[in-house]
């Protein structure tokens, strides 16, 4: 009878421990994603037109606008959307994937570039110079972690 207690505690250890594992990995995924200060206050707004069955979709430019200049409701909105790009200045040329985004994009994660500066609102406008700000494993790739690129010229189209 002893051993069929003790297996038990050890099959309720075993199983309480896995739960915890399991909750422990969701809970950190879905409510607390690395790199994001309070998650809680970030919405993704998508549109919804039932005349037209359309259920969730991007929203416009001119809807975007009028939610980012809704400063009552919201502290920062951006808009995104997925792109890819060439790079060309090294020995062939190399896709990357990326997001085209607005310049409230740091402020509404509340994030800041390692090295150089952030969007500024004036290059929100269509045919202004472009700036991209890199990520980590693509700047080391890349570019070797050379810190001297800030500000520099590239050719990624």
């Amino acid at each position: 009878m002893w051993q069929d207690i003790r297996f038990a505690f050890r099959a309720l250890a075993l199983g309480i421990g896995a739960n915890s594992a399991i909750f422990g990995a969701v809970n950190a995924l879905i409510f607390y994603p690395i790199g994001i200060s309070e998650p809680d206050r970030i919405v993704a707004i998508r549109v919804k037109y039932d005349k037209l069955n359309l259920k969730s979709i991007s929203v416009s430019v001119p809807d975007f606008t009028g939610v980012r200049d809704s400063k009552d409701t919201f502290a920062a909105a951006a808009i995104s959307r997925g792109a890819d790009f060439s790079y060309t200045a090294g020995d062939f040329p190399e896709r990357l994937a990326g997001l085209q985004v607005s310049s409230q994009w740091f402020d509404v994660f509340k994030a800041k570039p390692i090295l150089g500066r952030v969007f500024l609102q004036e290059e929100d406008q269509p045919n202004t110079s472009q700036v991209v700000i890199l990520a980590y494993p693509t700047f080391l790739r890349l570019f070797g972690g050379d810190h001297s690129i800030v500000e520099r010229t590239y050719d990624f189209a």
